[in-house]
């Protein structure tokens, strides 16, 4: 189990932990708030940043509606 957020609905992307993602094949699977689970793929994962992406095909949410968290990378702060 792990955290993620989505940052892009249209597309269907999440932001996660690198170490989530891992370096060999992974199936994943996300629950949103409602408990709908949707299938993951892996998209990226940073080499050397704590980060990675996984994708969802949006259109399969049945019964809700994902909603991204906006990012704010020029607010990001040391500490």
């Amino acid at each position: 189990h792990a955290t993620g957020f989505v940052v892009d609905a249209e597309r269907g992307i999440i932001l996660t932990n690198r170490h989530v993602i891992g370096c060999g094949p992974i199936r994943g699977e996300a629950t949103f708030s409602n408990k709908e689970e949707i299938a993951l793929t892996p998209l990226y994962r940073d080499p050397v940043h704590d980060f990675g992406f996984f994708h969802f095909d949006p259109q399969s949410l049945r019964y809700d509606e994902a909603r991204a968290i906006p990012l704010a990378p020029d607010a990001a702060r040391v500490g």
